[in-house]
């Protein structure tokens, strides 16, 4: 300040000697001096201030950005926290003391769901461990192998891999509590089984077709051919003894086995398939239906013929509950009565049942080749002998 005040006292001095102009046009000047000098001041500073400006929203910026990611993180950590072991134990341990059986197993789902990969990967480290120690543990470690093979197939059920090496373990249990040498199969093995599993069922699909074609030519041997080739089929994974598919071909290969003249092997086969099938299909699905006429006709052959009778009454009741009493299954049921009741001398009741028959096939609108047509007239021929002769003729070779 003191320096300013000089050179301003000196600039006084050195005006007050000059002329007047010179002094006029000296103070004109000043103002411009003056703008000059504090304007590039003005402009510097004003410059220095917009970008501290700058920055200070960048910071501000990234303050508010470090907040919400915070906020994320805290309610992270507080849901982490949640799904603790210990939080779980302790949740579970209180509502299991409230008797709140219901929310407390949902817990132990949730808890269970939420640590599936961890949990499936641990119990696969295990199970490789103990194949480890097979060479010195044999059946046991193998055995132990597959345990914890099982736990973790039952936290990835979609694994088909790990579900054919849970097979093999199992046999390699077995096989080396025998004293047999045992090899598990590597990774070009269980692929090759997967692939073999994963075209299974166009397979089955192709034999089923090609079982119903051969019934159709009348070819029974290679029927029950195609039969016992389908059964070990499904009876492996991914099907087994209770599936659908193992029940259709153990009907398969009953009913070709009848077809073949060995009934006494169809009946003890029928008698044990019939309520699986219940309890399978239900007691009214077609395939359970054509156990009861399997288990009639097998009645039949081996002499008891008022079993079987009654076996095809309660089978035509079936269907008249379930397609109505003029659908085609049904009068075909009532047409394969004929028979079974001229075994048992009863010739009236067929001659008015044909009577019946007939006249609801004719309002059908059939081909003449149709199987109604076909089993009518072998009922009617039937019907004509027994009539001749006077007593129960012998069973027709045709059957449905």
């Amino acid at each position: 300040m003191d320096a300013l005040l000089v050179e301003l006292t000196r600039f006084l001095q050195e005006l007050k000697q000059m002329g007047i102009v010179l002094q006029v046009l000296t103070l004109a000047s000043i103002p411009s001096a003056i703008i000059l000098i504090f304007g590039g001041f003005y402009l510097a500073l004003t410059r220095k201030v917009k970008a501290q400006n700058t920055q200070y929203r960048a910071l501000h910026s990234r303050l508010e950005k470090a907040d919400a990611d915070l906020k994320l993180l805290t309610q992270e950590r507080d849901k982490l926290q949640t799904q603790t072991s210990a939080t779980f134990l302790n949740q579970h341990s209180r509502e299991m003391r409230q008797h709140n059986d219901e929310k407390a197993m949902k817990l132990a789902e949730d808890f269970i769901e939420r640590q599936r990969e961890a949990l499936t990967l641990a119990f696969k480290t295990r199970m490789k461990e103990a194949i480890g120690h097979a060479m010195e543990d044999g059946s046991l470690s193998y055995g132990n192998a597959r345990h914890w093979a099982v736990a973790a197939l039952a936290l990835a059920p979609d694994d088909n891999d790990l579900r054919a090496l849970v097979e093999g373990l199992a046999a390699a249990a077995a096989a080396t509590a025998s004293g047999a040498k045992v090899r598990l199969k590597d990774d070009a093995d269980r692929q090759e089984r997967l692939a073999m599993i994963d075209r299974l069922p166009k397979d089955l699909e192709a034999l089923d077709h090609v079982f119903y074609a051969a019934r159709d030519r009348g070819d029974y041997r290679l029927m029950l051919a195609l039969a016992e080739h389908g059964l070990p089929l499904t009876r492996r994974a991914p099907y087994g003894v209770g599936s659908e598919w193992h029940l259709l071909f153990r009907l398969h290969w009953t009913d070709a086995t009848r077809l073949c003249g060995l009934y006494r092997e169809a009946l003890a086969a029928v008698e044990t398939l019939t309520p699986e099938a219940e309890g399978v299909w239900g007691t009214e699905y077609p395939d359970t239906l054509t156990t009861r006429y399997l288990m009639a006709s097998c009645l039949r052959h081996t002499g008891d013929a008022a079993a079987a009778l009654e076996e095809l009454e309660t089978l035509l009741s079936l269907r008249e509950k379930v397609n109505g009493t003029e659908h085609p299954d049904t009068l075909m049921t009532r047409m394969l009565m004929g028979p079974y009741l001229l075994d048992l001398g009863r010739i009236e009741e067929v001659e008015q049942a044909v009577t019946g028959i007939a006249a609801s096939v004719a309002t059908k609108g059939l081909l003449p080749t149709h199987k109604l047509y076909q089993e009518l007239n072998t009922i009617e021929a039937a019907l004509a002998d027994a009539k001749a002769a006077g007593a129960a003729t012998t069973p027709p070779q045709y059957e449905l």
